[in-house]
């Protein structure tokens, strides 16, 4: 299954570079029938990943370059680091995914059911790895990496800015 997902993704991005010659891109939610798909940017870099981290994770890249899930319970888990979704348990291997559409497992989404709210900010959770559509109470920094675009699809456009309570 992984390598099918790989597949589709990899005619995705070629689609997306035949289809730059045209001045619009269209992307249509409902293209995203399954967990893990995506439409976007990928990037590879790093040199290790942390053990446990699982595809679909939130993850930032610490300054031995290694990627680490992210979490909001600590300032210095992705609140300034680069950040991205882990596309495989070796990010470093197999990239993250930095911006566009994508469909995540719903045990990384925490909140009602495992759901986003359509429309809805997205921070990083107190989770390690997770997302959330409320800012966790117990959070020692907030930062904003995308908005839902359904009850399971991320706009994932992580913003540069951050606050550290």
């Amino acid at each position: 299954m992984r390598d099918l997902k790989r597949l589709y993704n990899s005619v995705r991005q070629l689609e997306r570079k035949v289809d730059a010659f045209d001045t619009e891109t269209t992307l249509v939610s409902t293209d995203l029938t399954e967990t893990d798909l995506y439409s976007g940017d990928v990037l590879y870099a790093g040199t290790s990943s942390q053990s446990g981290i699982s595809t679909g994770q939130l993850v930032y890249m610490d300054d031995s370059e290694q990627w680490r899930k992210a979490s909001s319970g600590c300032a210095e888990c992705g609140s300034k680091q680069l950040i991205g979704i882990a596309l495989s348990d070796e990010p470093h291997d197999d990239g993250i995914f930095a911006q566009g559409p994508y469909r995540l497992d719903s045990s990384f989404v925490s909140g009602t059911g495992g759901v986003f709210t359509a429309g809805s900010q997205v921070f990083i959770h107190l989770t390690s790895g997770s997302y959330s559509t409320t800012v966790p109470d117990d959070a020692k920094c907030v930062r904003v990496v995308g908005h839902s675009i359904d009850s399971d699809i991320i706009y994932f456009n992580p913003s540069q800015d951050y606050i550290d309570l």
